[in-house]
């Protein structure tokens, strides 16, 4: 349609869209209370491209009803409404208020922030402090990628790493850049070592997104 914005391209990092409920709610429960005033711009995405994004790489959550996104795609189309549109769909290439929002229904994180910004389990069911510099996170298990494969925590340790050292103008470094090393000590367990005492470290968990290690240079 004239004077619409193409979306854009697909990238084969996207996962799933943690579709589920009607789009007033997800929009409620996900979008900052700003993003939800009236649109400067529409812009209309076809249901395939939407698909190809979510084919290609974030952790899905097994159980997740798709009921919301049949519902939403039914003619064959999506609408969303932002007050800008997003620049990217590479989840650590540049953080704003657009590509944040848009990644918020494409992948996951290991702790979700809830509207309250109260921390919540997503990748990691449970966490505790070990001391001063260290914590312990218990990983979902039984998570996969859109295409079987099962989540490692290499995919964690890259996902990380690249968030931290990707050149952005705008980059989610703020958040990474006081993790000293993240290992697995046992099957399900992920050990996360600052290099600071760091008590805010499951909100800034909630910051970086998952893709698959074998993506990282896409």
């Amino acid at each position: 349609m004239s004077g619409r914005r193409p979306a854009p391209s697909a990238d084969p990092r996207l996962g799933s869209m943690m579709a589920s409920g009607s789009g007033k709610e997800l929009l409620r429960r996900n979008y900052p209370e700003w993003t939800r005033r009236e649109p400067m711009m529409n812009r209309t995405i076809s249901r395939r491209a939407l698909m190809q994004w979510a084919l290609g790489g974030a952790a899905v959550l097994q159980g997740i009803s798709w009921t919301g996104l049949a519902q939403a795609a039914a003619n064959g189309q999506l609408r969303i409404g932002m007050a800008a549109p997003p620049t990217t769909l590479d989840p650590h290439l540049k953080s704003n208020a657009p590509n944040n929002a848009l990644a918020t229904h494409i992948y996951d994180t290991l702790v979700i922030n809830d509207e309250k910004s109260i921390s919540r389990p997503g990748l990691a069911t449970a966490w505790r402090v070990v001391d001063d510099t260290h914590w312990e996170f218990d990983l979902r298990p039984d998570v996969r990628f859109s295409d079987g494969e099962p989540l490692t925590v290499d995919d964690i340790v890259v996902s990380f790493d690249r968030a931290n050292t990707i050149e952005s103008t705008a980059s989610f470094r703020t958040y990474t850049r006081n993790i000293n090393s993240i290992t697995s000590p046992q099957p399900g367990k992920l050990l996360i070592e600052t290099k600071q005492p760091e008590p805010l470290l499951p909100n800034s968990l909630s910051r970086i997104r998952i893709i698959r290690a074998k993506f990282k240079d896409t």
